[in-house]
């Protein structure tokens, strides 16, 4: 191990924890460390670049895993629902250099996780590192992962907000100014032999880069974010920092829109096949809820290239109706799968008629349609394919 008293060079580590969880189906020191970071292929990533985990780097079993793709719903109005996270791998952290931590060092095991140099002094090595967002945006919940073999000590984790609190003293020189730093949240690690995944509130609703309340006049945000990691030094290597994820969202804009996204046509639903759910033809005054996420052949077998083609951000899909087989006149009409009631048909047909037309509709929460039987006398198979979908714009999951 080679020893470090200053920032080394950032690596983005995820890559290397991917490869070594899809190996060993668990989280640590080994799992984050694993393979030789002289040697990576995994290229150097720019300092503050976010790092978004995929599913796969988080064991089942943990609710906080969030992919890089899941909506999480929440209550606030004002803010884009996507969960964005930013991951800070351990080269990103500094040890602390004023009074109380001066002389404390760290070991980096292969690039990916730190633990306490036998050579610190005092009670604990503090760790931290800036929390880059974009401003204005709103901290959800923070996540430590690393290593906690020690019976009698834990790692404590804080979230600290810091804001201006008197205006700008120019003189005497150099200039100065009041500020405060606040808790915002604490949690720490428990005895639990080895690797840990630890969050802390969940909703914390703390916004970056506003304003301060305490009169310092500046054209720029005033409300900056650190996280503070403290290893026990009595812990030594029993205690190990791999990195720490940050949950938050973005403001949405007044008009948000949408954005069509096209697709080349996939088979959504086909009543003609048997081993289809809601399969058989469409009656008079008849209902069929379709789930529009997925594609088809003509077997009724899922293809694998339209797995969740229609993503759960969408909020309306363009599609193709077709009628075939209509015994007699009627028509179909089609609202989102959660709809009471429809107001107007999507297509008309009569007797031995095979015919097609396209629309857009809404799509409900489930990813799910509606099909609904005219009140006429006639009924046929109907055959869904889905052409585009409309979702939301994403926002940029780079921090500033």
């Amino acid at each position: 191990m080679k020893k470090f008293n200053t920032r080394r060079t950032r690596r983005l580590a995820g890559a290397t924890v991917a490869v070594a969880l899809a190996a060993t189906g668990v989280i640590g020191a080994s799992s984050f460390a694993s393979g030789d970071d002289n040697t990576s292929d995994v290229p150097d990533a720019p300092p503050g670049e976010p790092f978004v985990p995929d599913e796969s780097e988080l064991p089942a079993d943990d609710p906080s895993a969030i992919g890089s793709d899941e909506l999480i719903q929440t209550s606030g109005t004002t803010f884009d629902e996507t969960i964005l996270t930013k991951y800070i791998p351990a080269s990103g952290f500094d040890p602390y250099t004023d009074v109380a931590f001066n002389g404390d060092s760290i070991n980096f095991d292969s690039g990916s996780c730190l633990t306490v140099d036998t050579a610190s002094v005092g009670a604990v090595t503090r760790m931290w590192a800036p929390v880059e967002l974009p401003d204005g945006a709103r901290i959800k919940r923070v996540t430590f992962f690393g290593e906690d073999s020690s019976v009698a000590d834990n790692i404590t984790v804080r979230l600290l907000r810091q804001e201006f609190t008197s205006g700008l003293a120019i003189f005497p020189l150099p200039p100065t100014v009041s500020r405060t730093n606040t808790v915002v949240d604490l949690f720490s690690t428990s005895t639990s032999g080895g690797d840990v995944i630890v969050s802390g509130a969940d909703g914390l609703g703390e916004l970056t880069g506003s304003p301060s309340s305490g009169g310092l006049a500046l054209s720029f945000p005033n409300r900056f974010h650190t996280i503070e990691v403290d290893l026990d030094n009595s812990a030594d290597a029993d205690h190990t920092l791999c990195g720490v994820r940050i949950e938050y969202q973005v403001a949405a804009p007044a008009d948000a829109g949408t954005v069509f996204h096209p697709l080349d046509p996939v088979r959504a639903f086909d009543s003609r096949i048997a081993s289809l759910p809601q399969s058989g033809r469409l009656g008079p005054n008849q209902t069929k809820v379709i789930d529009i996420t997925d594609g088809y052949d003509s077997t009724g077998a899922a293809v694998p290239a339209q797995d969740n083609v229609v993503p759960t951000s969408a909020t309306a899909v363009a599609y193709n109706i077709t009628i075939a087989g209509a015994d007699g006149p009627n028509f179909v009409a089609v609202t989102a799968g959660d709809a009471a009631a429809f107001t107007a048909s999507a297509i008309n047909y009569s007797a031995g008629s095979n015919v097609a037309n396209g629309s857009s509709v809404t799509v409900a929460a489930d990813q799910t349609i509606k099909l609904w039987g005219g009140d006429n006398t006639g009924s046929s198979h109907v055959i869904i394919d889905i052409v585009g979908y409309y979702s939301p714009p994403v926002p940029s999951n780079m921090g500033n």
